[in-house]
């Protein structure tokens, strides 16, 4: 969230937690500050969403950077989401890598050791969220945060875990049914069906959806109501 969409209000009586864009792809002081007291007006959790400094591609393209530069961006976007938070008294909850970081954190052991330093350094006890079965995971247990593994309920999956690059065809779901049913099966069997059809194993603690889905308002309420179907309970 935080992200300009203009939806952040109508999504937050439907998610329990939310992570905002602090200057990394898209993000600055004002929408921080605008976004935290929207969430706190909710009683949702918050999070630190930050990205590869790529305001270009909207933090959604590997790009090539140094180790130093990396550290620098991911610091100075985890400073001011912290200032932020101690202006309106806040709670940070979480940080979330956003885009390409959360996928190249998957596998990059290089990347997740120096994204951890940082958090470690600003911000010690806060949640990790991330990719079941990552190196960001393991990591993050093994340096001593609490992690929180999610899902996502509309994107396409690689028989690897990873997200399908949304370059490709079908790597953002659009279909009501498939939302819900990728949701469904998530929290029912702790798997989820890969671009493959492969199902793979993929415990998970939390669903997310994406707050720049073109329909993430019907999207969200349309999962809500069909968990609570289910039986599932949604917090």
């Amino acid at each position: 969230m935080g992200e300009g969409i203009g939806n952040d209000h109508l999504l937050m009586p439907y998610i329990s937690s939310c992570s905002i864009a602090c200057g990394g792809h898209t993000g600055t002081e004002k929408s921080i500050l605008e976004t935290i007291s929207l969430a706190d007006q909710y009683k949702v959790k918050i999070g630190a969403h930050p990205s590869y400094p790529d305001s270009e591609n909207f933090g959604r393209k590997s790009i090539e950077i140094s180790n130093s530069d990396f550290t620098n961006s991911i610091k100075k976007q985890i400073s001011l989401f912290v200032l932020c938070c101690k202006k309106n008294n806040s709670r940070i909850h979480h940080v979330k890598p956003h885009g390409a970081l959360y996928n190249d954190l998957y596998f990059n052991h290089v990347l997740v050791l120096l994204f951890l330093d940082v958090i470690k350094e600003l911000i010690p006890k806060v949640i990790i969220y991330c990719a079941p079965g990552s190196v960001l995971e393991k990591e993050a247990k093994r340096i001593g945060f609490a992690t929180i593994r999610e899902g996502f309920m509309d994107r396409a999956y690689n028989s690897d875990g990873t997200l399908r690059d949304r370059k490709l065809m079908d790597s953002v779901f659009i279909d009501k049914n498939q939302v819900k049913n990728q949701a469904v099966r998530f929290v029912k069997e702790s798997r989820v069906l890969s671009y493959e059809e492969n199902l793979i194993s993929m415990p998970i603690d939390t669903l997310c959806l994406h707050g720049d889905h073109p329909n993430a308002l019907q999207l969200i309420q349309f999962v809500n109501q069909s968990l609570k179907s289910e039986g599932i309970d949604v917090y």
